[in-house]
């Protein structure tokens, strides 16, 4: 139950990705937090150019993009990670969505799970 929306949807970067674009390695991350909540972290390593869209989705529908940061690595690339306190147990229904144009359509991240980047 984790979708990814498609062209035409608000926020959809249009247009054909940049030739020379790196897409991003994503992970998503649960850890507990304060008692009965757990902290969810979207991670997105190793991509160019720095524009990037982090997103949360909580059974398919919006759940916000938390708090996050965003920096340079050495090599030229660029990094972003964005965490949102969710109750414990719920972990599961969350998924991280993002956005770049090293990716031909928004790539959809759930916990737990290393997705491979087209």
């Amino acid at each position: 139950p984790c979708t990814a929306p498609g062209p035409g949807a608000p926020g959809w970067a249009s247009g054909m990705p940049c030739v020379s674009a790196e897409p991003p390695s994503m992970r998503l991350k649960a850890r507990p937090s304060s008692p009965g909540f757990s902290v969810l972290t979207c991670s997105a390593f190793s991509f160019y150019p720095p524009e990037l869209q982090l997103r949360f989705l909580r059974n398919g529908l919006a759940a916000g993009s938390g708090e996050g940061g965003f920096g340079p690595n050495g090599d030229g690339s660029f990094h972003a990670w964005s965490s949102l306190i969710v109750k414990s147990g719920d972990e599961h229904h969350y998924c991280c969505i993002v956005q770049h144009a090293g990716l031909a359509q928004p790539l959809t991240v759930e916990l737990g799970e290393v997705p491979l980047s087209d």
